[in-house]
């Protein structure tokens, strides 16, 4: 018998069990047996490093029905094993139904989602798109991805014509942006929520140095100022940490000055350097509603504010993430003065409270302060 017809087996299997255990299934709540079939089928994926094209199908067409309830943990592990596919037929049959599900369910729900998103986007660049570039190390090949025939590459092999892996995972990326943006607009800038959001930044701010994908995309101006406003301080600390990724990003693309997605990718620049300037008057110049800020916001814009200086209130003394901190410190040193002078002493502080992105940002892109520090 050969491997063709084995696997052709295993896949007519497959795809009846999987229907008359889950979608035929004629009583309520979750079957054992499926249970135990969709761990099965997790494990075989994770040893093999790639999905079925049996389960994708039976996946797309479960979704259209699915409640989000049901053999949820099984399903979104499913869903992180997906091949790479053309961007509209992976918005039609996977993403479409998901987000659907994403805007009517919990926070909790949605946080799940990010995360099987995140690890969805590691499994392309990671496992997926070598495959693509044509050589499993990930050198060279065909850097854009695109109509390559990689069937011999998977045991499961399967023709999805020819399409760009590298417009697909950008196309991914950008949908995951909004779903992240619209999301926390919902959800009043939840914190638990902003805390995956910026798990899959800082996987994206890291995709070329760690994964070889000539490719750098910034976190939308919604996601960003709720990060920068956040009454989370482990929220400040990891947006102040993205953008210091985000500088070893670019400067590792502008060595490929022949590759065209890297150099499209320098357009970011702009945007990012308004993040940083943004970010510095918040909390090093004391200037928050400065006219040069993303959200040139003026004293008279804010008149109920009875403050000497309203220009610090978002400071690293009185942001309101960081004020248990300052009160924390102005305790354990004594009432030292909070000003510059002492800056380095309190960011060392909010370094052993785990809160070192901040310093890390600081330390990176204010002059004046790097130089003081040792």
């Amino acid at each position: 018998m050969s491997e063709q017809t084995v696997l052709q087996r295993l896949s007519n299997w497959l795809h009846m069990t999987l229907y008359t255990e889950i979608i035929d299934y004629p009583m309520e709540g979750n079957s054992p047996r499926a249970e135990y079939l969709l761990q099965l089928l997790i494990d075989f994926t994770d040893f093999l490093q790639e999905s079925i094209p049996v389960c994708e199908l039976f996946l797309t067409k479960y979704l259209y029905t699915w409640n989000g309830s049901d053999y949820r943990p099984y399903i979104l592990q499913l869903i992180t094993r997906f091949r790479i596919w053309p961007f509209e037929k992976m918005n039609d049959l996977l993403l479409e139904p998901l987000r659907k599900l994403f805007f009517c369910s919990s926070v909790y729900f949605k946080c799940q989602v990010l995360y099987s998103f995140t690890t969805l986007l590691r499994n392309f660049v990671s496992i997926e798109w070598p495959r693509y570039k044509g050589r499993p190390d990930g050198d060279g090949g065909n850097i854009a991805g695109s109509a390559l025939d990689i069937n011999e590459t998977f045991a499961f092999g399967e023709p999805l014509g020819e399409f760009s892996a590298m417009n697909t995972i950008t196309e991914f990326i950008g949908f995951v942006d909004s779903l992240c943006a619209l999301g926390l607009l919902v959800e009043g800038s939840n914190s638990l929520l902003l805390h995956h959001s910026l798990a899959f930044y800082e996987l994206v701010s890291k995709i070329h140095t760690v994964y070889n994908f000539p490719y750098v995309c910034l976190p939308s101006e919604g996601i960003a100022l709720r990060a920068m406003y956040s009454s989370d301080a482990m929220v400040l600390s990891r947006i102040c940490q993205l953008l210091c990724n985000y500088k070893k990003e670019i400067d590792h693309l502008k060595t490929l000055q022949d590759d065209e997605h890297a150099t499209a990718s320098m357009a970011i620049i702009p945007q990012m350097n308004s993040y940083i300037l943004h970010l510095c008057n918040l909390l090093w110049r004391g200037k928050a509603f400065h006219a040069d800020s993303l959200l040139s916001v003026t004293a008279k814009d804010v008149p109920q504010l009875d403050l000497s200086d309203y220009n610090s209130i978002f400071s690293i003394w009185e942001h309101p993430a960081l004020q248990w901190c300052a009160s924390l410190y102005d305790i354990e040193s004594g009432g030292a003065p909070q000003d510059k002078n002492t800056a380095k002493e309190y960011l060392n502080y909010l370094q052993s409270l785990q809160l070192g992105g901040i310093d890390t940002f600081l330390t990176t892109y204010i002059q004046r302060y790097a130089k003081k520090s040792p």
